[in-house]
């Protein structure tokens, strides 16, 4: 059974970046050779916290690749160093952090 995803307060266009957000994860995903298992947790911790919370647009992509750092803990004991790196690179330190925490906790 396919899970739908159900964020009420959300318009069309939303899930339409989650569909783009989505793709973007699966070529990081094919790029760093992660196992299946990895992709899925990713998509599962992702659709868990946006059924939760609200999410601007702007914070969308640190939502997935903290989603993807999680799940590579979770799996792998660490990510792979080069997506660390420009996780950070891109975002803060503190901002990942502070994400990690609360998508953990949804």
């Amino acid at each position: 059974m396919v899970a739908h995803f159900r964020v009420p307060h959300h318009c069309n266009s939303f899930v339409l970046l989650r569909e783009i957000l989505i793709d973007w994860l699966i070529e990081v995903h094919l790029n760093f050779q992660l196992q299946e298992e990895t992709l899925f947790l990713v998509v599962n911790l992702l659709d868990r916290f946006l059924e939760r919370r609200s999410v601007e647009k702007t914070k969308l992509q640190l939502v997935g690749c903290v989603a993807m750092l999680l799940a590579c803990k979770v799996l792998l004991c660490s990510a792979p160093f080069g997506f660390s790196c420009t996780c950070f690179y891109i975002y803060s330190t503190r901002k990942c952090e502070f994400l990690r925490f609360a998508i953990s906790h949804s």
